[in-house]
């Protein structure tokens, strides 16, 4: 199975040590892969192999308008099309 997290907004405080706790204790035999979309400054756990960060441009977090834009039109497709 695949789980995607979107944590563009988890750019500080308590929504970032939230998504941070969060990879840090996903269990490493677990055969689900972890897609990510974040902030560069979301650290990934070293040596988890099954947790994936997509990249995408920086303004698309750091503007508001930019990220809705992308969840609403090409968050979907990008679902879909790694679905099938």
């Amino acid at each position: 199975m695949k789980i995607f997290i979107n944590a563009l907004s988890a750019r500080r405080g308590g929504a970032k040590n939230y998504v941070q706790y969060l990879l840090d204790h996903y269990p490493q035999a677990s055969d689900d892969e972890v897609i990510l979309v974040s902030p560069d400054s979301l650290l990934i756990p070293t040596g988890r192999q099954k947790i994936t960060r997509l990249k995408i441009n920086s303004l698309i977090y750091k503007n508001p308008f930019f990220r809705r834009y992308w969840e609403i039109f090409v968050l979907p497709k990008l679902l879909l099309s790694s679905h099938q």
